[in-house]
């Protein structure tokens, strides 16, 4: 199964495409923070199901940044049941209870929990560039390859969430949570 989890924003969201082997761990294929009328044009061209982070109402004044954010993930819908597609709405409660067992978790112990879920820093991220050769893959004038790194470039290799940054950490929460929540039924 291949979803699209998003985190809407007022200009621009953050896409992720998940895939999900029952049997495998929950890969993350694609991730990036795009203007908002080119999520339209993916999910027109490609979504059936899309995961979106809901707008909640937490008891505060809200400005007219978060009216905009529902009106695009309102857009999202739209386009998407459109083409015959499912939206599947995630209010952030549920993700911080899902992945931190406390609703009063923040952005960092939510970032964190992913990691730990995909096998801790190392394992997750990687991506270390060789201190030896600082990433370049060679050495001295003559260009010999780099003994510590065998000419990689890189100490460890990037793992499945390297590169993730911002807003796609919200999308990845918002993926893992409803694959949670699927293969656990209440």
């Amino acid at each position: 199964m291949k979803f699209l989890a998003i985190d809407g924003g007022t200009a621009e969201s953050a896409c992720l495409l998940m895939k999900d082997d029952a049997h495998e761990v929950m890969k993350v294929e694609y991730h990036a923070i795009l203007p908002n009328d080119a999520v339209i044009r993916i999910i027109e061209e490609h979504w059936k199901l899309l995961v979106i982070e809901e707008v909640a109402h937490m008891g505060m004044p809200v400005g007219r940044d978060v009216f905009e954010t529902v009106r695009w993930c309102g857009r999202f819908e739209q386009v998407a049941r459109s083409k015959g597609g499912d939206v599947v709405y995630i209010p952030r409660n549920r993700i911080k209870i899902n992945l931190c067992g406390n609703a009063r978790a923040k952005d960092p112990h939510i970032r964190q929990a992913l990691i730990d879920r995909y096998g801790g820093n190392d394992k997750a991220i990687g991506g270390k560039k060789c201190p030896d050769c600082t990433g370049k893959g060679w050495r001295g004038r003559s260009h010999e390859p780099c003994n510590e790194c065998n000419g990689s470039g890189w100490k460890s290799k990037k793992g499945a969430l390297y590169g993730i940054t911002s807003h796609s950490w919200s999308a990845l929460a918002v993926a893992v949570t409803y694959l949670d929540e699927i293969r656990t039924p209440a």
